[in-house]
């Protein structure tokens, strides 16, 4: 299957870019960041170590907040060779465990050895971690290559797109709006382009190599967007 994109080199990616315009590139990246990564690491933490919702994402918010106003926490990510949802989950266990050592203090409890480092096997999420994200960056896709139909004047070529992803055959949206079939899928195809050209951008950003991006992109396709945070 060919995605008709050519991905950009990690080491070019976006987060790179808006870092070298200091503060505002940095207020930028926390921003996106925010709206990507937030929601799958918060169902993490939830999953991981049994906090409800609501503590999760207080935990995330704090942990964004201490961390992402450093831009050398970018550049030991991008030393590290990591995904960025990698870095960060780990980033977030040794966060929460500064937490919960400042609790014990609070409390006037003895720390003890298991409060010095996060459990090692803390550092892995399991499946949710990935599955949130999968969601997530699918999310951001969609969202992105719609903003970028509207702007390019595709408004229809969008509506007939998001319309196949949620399993709508192509005849009968076709019928709909007075296009042939072979209409539709002309206009789909346009918009499915800039939302795979989306999906490589996020993905190179969080720091899948180039030659990887291809097959990532083809693995969330094949599942159909609609069926990735049900767009």
């Amino acid at each position: 299957m060919s995605t008709d994109h050519e991905f950009p080199d990690t080491q070019r990616s976006w987060i790179e870019a808006r870092l070298g315009e200091g503060d505002s590139g940095l207020a930028a990246v926390r921003h996106v960041l925010m709206q990507l990564y937030a929601g799958p690491l918060s169902s993490a933490a939830s999953s991981r170590f049994g906090l409800s919702a609501e503590n999760a994402t207080d935990l995330v918010h704090g942990f964004f907040v201490t961390r992402l106003a450093n831009p050398d926490y970018f550049r030991q990510w991008r030393e590290s060779g990591r995904r960025l949802r990698h870095w960060l989950w780990g980033g977030l266990c040794f966060y929460r465990q500064e937490q919960r050592r400042v609790e014990r203090r609070r409390a006037a409890e003895p720390l003890g050895d298991d409060y010095e480092l996060a459990d090692p096997s803390a550092l892995d999420p399991g499946e949710e971690l990935e599955r949130s994200f999968a969601i997530a960056l699918v999310r951001a896709a969609m969202q992105r290559a719609e903003d970028a139909c509207c702007a390019e004047g595709l408004d229809e070529h969008w509506q007939v797109f998001a319309r196949q992803a949620r399993g709508e055959t192509l005849r009968a949206i076709g019928a709909e709006l007075g296009l042939s079939e072979s209409q539709a899928h002309v206009r789909a195809r346009a918009a499915r382009r800039r939302f795979v050209a989306a999906l490589g951008e996020l993905l190179a950003a969080d720091g899948v190599p180039p030659a990887e991006v291809r097959r990532a992109i083809e693995e969330m396709v094949e599942r159909r967007p609609g069926e990735s945070g049900r767009v």
